[in-house]
């Protein structure tokens, strides 16, 4: 693909019309000729940022995700699904593609499924699951170490879930120490004494601790 803006004068409105009608032919190519996955998904952005035309720009992430399996689509086309942009609302629809997202490796995906089972399970026809939220968080955090879902993991393993999830310190702590939020909850941990031989290891490799 080639690289946005090189050669063109992004003042002139003319040319720059011009740059974009070119990567938009560019973007077409590639995805219905050559069958580039990749392409295909930045003619959907193109569609989505440069067009305007987000019906369009949702077809092509849907064809994108569900034919060639491509996890960034379908994390646009759960996106899209999740808020009815260009859609009837459909959480469940979102769900699944949200997960399918995170099997295909897009972390984000992965958060986004958890959210939806730890408290918008309510909108959709499942009930509300902490222990596969969990799942879904850790896997966010551990795979594409996102901060949101490595507080939102520890957080489970400091309060717990009644019959679902036990309170573990340690666990938590090493999960927090991934977080920009690393310092409160390894403090709120650290107050509780059974859990102060866990501290010292944890603390010393959080990248937010302060010196």
């Amino acid at each position: 693909m080639a690289s946005v803006g090189r050669g063109v004068d992004l003042k002139d409105k003319e040319e720059v019309k011009e740059y974009l009608e070119n990567l938009g032919i560019e973007y077409r190519f590639g995805c219905y000729h050559e069958k580039n996955p990749k392409a295909c998904h930045l003619l959907g952005d193109y569609m989505e940022a440069v067009k305007k035309d987000f019906h369009r720009a949702l077809k092509i992430y849907e064809t994108n995700c569900l034919d060639f399996s491509f996890a960034h689509s379908c994390h646009k086309t759960a996106g899209y699904r999740s808020v009815g942009k260009a859609s009837d609302k459909d959480l469940d629809t979102a769900y699944d593609l949200f997960v399918r997202g995170c099997d295909l490796g897009y972390f984000p995906s992965c958060l986004n499924a958890g959210l939806i089972d730890q408290g918008l399970a309510e909108q959709t026809q499942r009930k509300r699951d902490p222990k596969r939220a969990a799942h879904y968080f850790k896997r966010a955090c551990e795979g594409g170490e996102i901060a949101e879902a490595c507080h939102r993991y520890a957080s489970y393993f400091l309060k717990g879930v009644d019959q679902v999830i036990q309170v573990r310190w340690c666990l938590a702590m090493r999960s927090s120490f991934r977080s920009a939020l690393c310092c409160s909850s390894c403090r709120r941990t650290w107050r509780r004494p059974f859990a102060s031989p866990c501290w010292a290891a944890t603390w010393a490799v959080c990248p937010h601790a302060p010196m």
